[in-house]
């Protein structure tokens, strides 16, 4: 009866590589959803520039807009481009073992 209860190697493999490969896709969505907010707050810190230009109508935004707040912006849509392909690569890993 023991014996009947009991996994077999194969069964115990098949079992690893099952929680293994959901663990990767677990990943995969949380880095996406991370690029997806990434790429949001992007959006909206640009926005909020875009708006305080218009708002502000200082001169000194016409000078050299947008070039020298791009460096807020663009670090976080490459940022958000790294999660994405991450997620692709660690979703279509092939496990070692």
């Amino acid at each position: 009866m023991a014996e009947a209860t009991r996994s077999t190697p194969e069964a115990i493999l098949a079992a690893h590589r099952r929680a293994v490969a959901e663990n990767r896709r677990l990943v995969a969505q949380v880095l996406r959803s991370l690029g997806g907010v990434l790429v949001a707050v992007a959006g909206t810190v640009l926005a909020l520039m875009v708006l305080a230009y218009w708002v502000s109508g200082a001169s000194f935004y016409t000078r050299d807009w947008p070039g020298r707040y791009w460096f807020v912006v663009l670090p976080l849509l490459v940022a958000a481009l790294g999660l994405r392909l991450t997620a692709d690569k660690v979703e279509k890993v092939r496990s070692l073992s």
